[in-house]
């Protein structure tokens, strides 16, 4: 976990202190990036990480722990702190996700802020005024900017305050410390968008029937193709139609979308616009976020052929890797 922490449960916190806690003196609370941390977070991550506190627990001068009024009926069970051998997930299991279900609605009691933008390894909150106990920390899931590609996400977890080195670790000094640290332990989490295709038609003999019109849809990534197909819209009046693409295309991808059949009788209004490229995917993760956009215009030709075919391609991978398409032929 984040916090080494040694499950040695709330009699031993007690025993091995070697003076009473002062729980009239502040406590600060400091986020850390591990030293040898190899991680994406630790080694490319430029922005910035809210960290939330949340006093769950109470402690007296002993050290001993009572779980905070505000959370008695959130089915804390501080008692995995005196069970032998506990692990971190009976810790998760019996104190963090209950806490957790419950800190939303009784609101954070601190708020502070790394800044890896300068290249900040740490971050400490401010001094916790008689704020002696047991607070889980909840990490915010962060990115650089809202198009960024990889989000970051963190293990929540708890840490005592204030805490020693045989609390931590299990050995070492038992002399109280006010400002417990923990590290931060984080997830890569790649972020994806859509595609919107917009078609405007003008003109529409409606005496010939539905038009189709089909778009080839490819986009590559770090030199790579992560997307090839076509698509098609439909049309059985003049106006303007749209369709989503909604296959996770991973953000940053750089997209190219040609229109391959402008319809039978229709031609494109400029036929310079047959081609959008350099679209940049942007991250979509919420209702109303923005879809980069690829717009076409055709109008009748004055034709008379009857109809369209659009052909929609849907790609397979086979055990070997190898890639093949399967063929859905629309009149």
């Amino acid at each position: 976990m984040a916090l080494a922490l040694c499950i040695l449960g709330i009699g031993a916190h007690s025993l091995r202190a070697a003076s009473r806690v002062d729980t009239k003196k502040p406590v600060t609370i400091t986020a850390k990036v591990a030293d040898g941390d190899t991680s994406a977070f630790a080694t490319e991550y430029k922005g910035k990480v809210d960290i939330y506190l949340y006093r769950i627990a109470t402690m007296d001068e002993t050290g001993t722990l009572t779980v905070d009024d505000r959370y008695a009926t959130a089915g804390i069970d501080l008692s995995v702190l005196n069970k032998k051998n506990a692990t971190s997930q009976d810790v998760i299991t019996g104190i963090v996700d209950p806490a957790m279900e419950k800190a939303e609605q009784v609101g954070k009691d601190e708020q502070f802020t790394l800044d890896r933008t300068n290249g900040d390894t740490s971050a400490t909150s401010d001094p916790l005024e008689k704020g002696v106990g047991l607070y889980l920390y909840i990490p915010q899931r962060s990115t650089e900017d809202a198009t960024s590609r990889y989000a970051y996400e963190f293990t929540p977890y708890i840490v005592f305050a204030p805490s020693s080195t045989f609390i931590t670790t299990g050995t070492g000094s038992d002399e109280w410390d006010y400002n417990p640290s923990f590290n931060l332990k984080s997830t890569q989490i790649e972020r994806t968008g859509k595609l919107r295709i917009v078609k405007k038609l003008d003109q529409y003999n409606i005496s010939m029937g539905k038009q189709s019109f089909v778009y080839d849809v490819k986009g590559t990534l770090d030199g790579k193709v992560v997307i090839n197909n076509v698509y098609k819209i439909d049309f059985d009046g003049p106006g303007t139609n749209d369709r989503i693409i909604d296959v996770d295309i991973p953000a940053t991808t750089v997209l190219t979308v040609t229109e391959a059949y402008p319809g039978s009788s229709y031609k494109p209004v400029d036929e310079e616009k047959m081609v959008v490229d350099g679209l940049v995917v942007i991250p979509y993760e919420k209702e109303g976020d923005p879809i980069v956009t690829a717009e076409f215009e055709n109008t009748y030709s004055g034709g008379l052929i009857v109809g369209g075919i659009a052909a929609e391609n849907t790609f397979i991978e086979d055990e070997n890797g190898d890639i093949h398409f399967i063929e859905d032929v629309v009149e």
